[in-house]
């Protein structure tokens, strides 16, 4: 056999490795580690100064009666995604507003209702903007990654290969801890109150348009001005929630040790509703001096 043979025969057996290998160093190794916490630091805590939802937070529950009408919530090619009756929530518009008072400089004292307001009144008329609003910001970015989260896993979905077993879509919970939370402390750590979107339902098919949309409107949004991030890896956000009015007992709470395993969301007030991810919502300062006491 000659030399030239020998180095081809070499090389055709060393050519499935060599592409085991790239293939390798591309793809993610699934699994659940029982301890793979993340590269940072436990035992930290921080809450943005001057914010406290008793002071800052509306006076009133997200709680309207039925026929509260507004204008329709309608995105091309999905028509109505939104009922537009208030008795169907608009926690988005409260959370909203409740940062457009307290970012403006100087922040604003919130209106002194304690009630719903009426659907002719000025207060009501800006939830309702600011409830359509946190659809449209920046081409219509919260509404297209909620209805990619609707679609996604909890969980990591993996698949068994010679390699071992690859990951082949991120979950939920990968996706909060790895890429939300550090935006939501990044938030706080400047001041800044941080608007958290609760997806609450199951995964729904992506091919399924009515539920797709159901899914959307069935979300939650609250308010993190706060974390505690303890030596076990579990992470508390104290929220302003539109459902607890001048509450500053309420929480969202996880355990980030281990995302690519999945992680159980505890947010007390929306018990027994399962909480299976949350995303840092896009917000774009809007003038409230308008509905701020005189």
């Amino acid at each position: 056999m000659t030399d030239r043979a020998r180095q081809s025969i070499d090389a055709v057996r060393v050519f499935p490795l060599g592409v085991a290998l790239l293939v390798a160093a591309h793809l993610t190794l699934g699994g659940c580690p029982n301890d793979a916490p993340l590269t940072q630091a436990y035992g930290v805590s921080n809450r943005v100064s001057g914010f406290d939802p008793r002071a800052n937070g509306l006076h009133f529950n997200n709680e309207f009666p039925p026929g509260s009408v507004y204008f329709p919530l309608t995105l091309p090619g999905l028509g109505t995604v939104y009922s537009s009756d208030a008795h169907d929530g608009m926690c988005d518009g409260f959370v909203l507003t409740v940062l457009d008072l307290f970012l403006h400089e100087p922040p604003l004292i919130p209106p002194a209702d304690t009630a719903p307001p009426a659907l002719d009144t000025p207060l009501f008329g800006y939830l309702a903007q600011r409830e359509v609003d946190c659809f449209f910001y920046a081409g219509l970015r919260n509404f297209w990654k909620a209805a990619e989260w609707v679609h996604t896993p909890s969980g990591d979905t993996d698949v068994d290969t010679p390699l071992g077993r690859v990951v082949t879509t991120r979950g939920l919970a990968w996706h909060t801890i790895v890429e939300e939370w550090p935006w939501v402390k990044e938030d706080i750590d400047a001041g800044r109150p941080s608007p958290l979107w609760l997806v609450t339902t199951s995964p729904v098919p992506a091919a399924d348009l009515q539920q797709t949309i159901t899914a959307l409107t069935n979300h939650h949004q609250v308010l993190a001005y706060a974390y505690s991030l303890d030596d076990a890896a579990t992470l508390t956000l104290s929220i302003y929630e539109p459902q607890r009015h001048d509450s500053a007992s309420q929480t969202v709470t996880l355990n980030i040790a281990n995302p690519e395993c999945g992680a159980e969301i505890a947010v007390p007030s929306l018990a027994p509703t399962v909480v299976r991810g949350f995303f840092r919502s896009a917000y774009e300062l809007r003038d409230a001096s308008s509905i701020a006491p005189n």
